[in-house]
C-alpha cells in the first residue's frame, strides 16, 4: 500500500494548471455545478452510492468541490488537494457513501470541463481528475487506514481531557462548568485549559464525527457546551482599559465553525488588545468596511472546512490590497496540516492554536512599540 507521503511524493506527474485555465474553470463553475447536478440525477444506482444520505448533498457537494478546486488550482498546492480528498474518502465511508461514488463524481466532473471550457484550459484540469481517477484505489486504502489527514490524534490523554471528553459526550453542562472551575482560578489557567484540554477534546469531537461515532448534533452540543464554559471562564480576567493595540478576528464567509475564533479573541481580549469580534461567515465586504472603520493592527481568520479556502484567500486579498493594511494571521485544523498555503495565499502566519496568536500578537505590538521609538521598546 502506498502511504499518504508516496501518494503526495506522485503528485509530481500532475499537471499544473494555467493562470488562464484556472480564470476558465471559475468562470465557469455555476455551468459546471450545473452539469455534475444534472448527470448525477440520472444514475440509477444513485440510491446505493449515497446510502441514506439525503439527496441534498447532490447540490451541495459539487458547490463545495468547485470552490476547494479553485483554491487548489490557483496556490498550485497538490499536498492539499491529496489531504482533503483523502480525508473526504473517509468521511464519506463513514457516512454511508459507497466509494464507487468517487469515480463517478470525477468522471463526471471531467466530463463537465470537457464541455464547458475550450480544449486548451480543459486539458490540464482534466489531466489532474485522470490523476485522481488512476489513483482511487491509493485513497480507498487510506481512507480505510488509521492515519490522521486533518484532523489531529491525541496521543496520551490526561485525566482532565478524558473528564471533559465525557461530559461532553453525555451534553453534561453543569458538570462541565464544575470541572473547567476547578481547573481555572487566574488568565495562565484559563489560557492552559484552552490550550491543553479544550483544544485536543475538540479534535477528538471533529475525529469521532469523521469516524461517524457521534452525529452533527453531537458535535454541535460539544460545542454549544465548550463556548458556554469559556465564556463563564474568561470574563473575569479582561481589563476594562485595553494597554495594546486594535484586533479584528472572524471567521471566513460560509465558515460557521467560531470556537476556534472565539478563544483566540478571549486571549487577546485578557492580554489588553481592544478586540472586536465578528463571530461566524462574515461577508468580505463587510470585513473591509470594519477595517475601514477601526483600523485594526491585527486581523485574525479562521478557516476549518477545507472548501472555505478559497473564501479565505479572496478575504486575505483583498485585506492585503486596501490602503490600510494590517497584519493578517490564518487559523483552523486546516492550517496545522497545510501551513503553507495560507503563506501563498498572502497572509503573515498561521496559528495551530489561539495560544500561537497570542505569541505572534505579542511580537507584532512589541515590533511596533520598536518601530515607534526608534529601536526602543515602548
Amino acid at each position: 500500500m502506498k502511504t499518504l507521503d508516496n501518494l503526495i511524493s506522485d503528485t509530481k506527474k500532475m499537471p499544473r494548471v494555467p493562470s488562464k485555465g484556472v480564470s476558465a474553470f471559475e468562470d465557469k463553475q455555476s455551468l459546471l455545478i450545473s452539469h455534475v447536478g444534472a448527470h448525477f440525477s440520472f444514475q440509477s444506482n444513485i440510491n446505493m452510492l449515497i446510502g441514506v444520505n439525503h439527496m441534498g448533498i447532490l447540490s451541495d457537494n459539487p458547490r463545495y468541490h468547485v470552490q476547494f478546486m479553485i483554491s487548489v488550482f490557483k496556490m498550485n498546492h497538490a499536498e492539499l488537494l491529496v489531504k482533503v480528498i483523502a480525508w473526504e474518502y473517509r468521511v464519506c465511508k463513514y457516512r454511508g457513501i459507497h466509494y464507487d461514488y468517487f469515480p463517478l463524481a470525477l468522471k463526471i466532473w471531467r466530463d463537465a470541463v470537457q464541455t464547458h471550457l475550450n480544449p486548451e484550459d480543459a486539458s490540464p484540469i482534466v489531466g489532474v481528475y485522470d490523476w485522481l481517477l488512476d489513483h482511487n484505489g491509493e485513497f480507498v486504502k487510506i481512507a480505510d487506514s488509521s492515519v490522521p489527514l486533518l484532523i489531529p490524534t491525541l496521543v496520551g490523554w490526561e485525566e482532565p481531557q478524558k473528564s471533559l471528553l465525557q461530559l461532553l459526550l453525555k451534553g453534561d453542562t453543569t458538570g462541565s462548568l464544575r470541572l473547567a472551575n476547578s481547573l481555572v482560578s487566574s488568565p495562565n489557567e484559563y489560557q492552559q485549559f484552552c490550550r491543553q484540554v479544550v483544544q485536543p477534546v475538540m479534535y477528538e469531537i471533529g475525529r469521532l464525527w469523521e469516524h461517524g461515532t457521534i452525529t452533527a448534533a453531537h458535535e454541535h452540543l460539544a460545542t454549544a457546551i465548550i463556548s458556554r464554559v469559556t465564556i463563564s471562564l474568561y470574563a473575569p480576567y479582561v481589563s476594562c482599559e485595553p494597554r495594546k493595540g486594535k484586533a479584528v478576528i472572524a471567521s471566513v464567509l460560509n465558515e460557521f465553525h467560531e470556537l476556534g475564533a472565539r478563544m483566540v479573541a478571549d486571549f487577546l481580549e485578557i492580554d489588553g488588545w481592544d478586540v472586536y469580534y465578528l463571530g461566524a461567515s462574515i461577508p468580505q465586504d463587510e470585513v473591509i468596511k470594519m477595517i475601514e472603520e477601526i483600523k485594526p493592527d491585527i486581523v485574525g481568520l479562521s478557516v476549518v472546512m477545507p472548501f472555505n479556502l478559497e473564501n479565505a484567500r479572496e478575504m486575505i486579498e483583498k485585506i492585503c490590497s486596501h490602503r490600510i493594511r494590517p497584519k493578517v494571521i490564518v487559523g483552523g485544523p486546516v492550517a496545522a496540516y497545510i501551513p503553507d498555503a495560507f503563506s501563498r495565499m498572502g497572509a503573515d502566519a498561521y496559528a495551530k492554536s489561539a495560544t500561537d496568536v497570542l505569541f505572534w500578537a505579542q511580537e507584532v505590538w512589541k515590533a511596533k512599540g520598536i518601530k515607534k521609538n526608534g529601536n526602543r521598546k515602548s
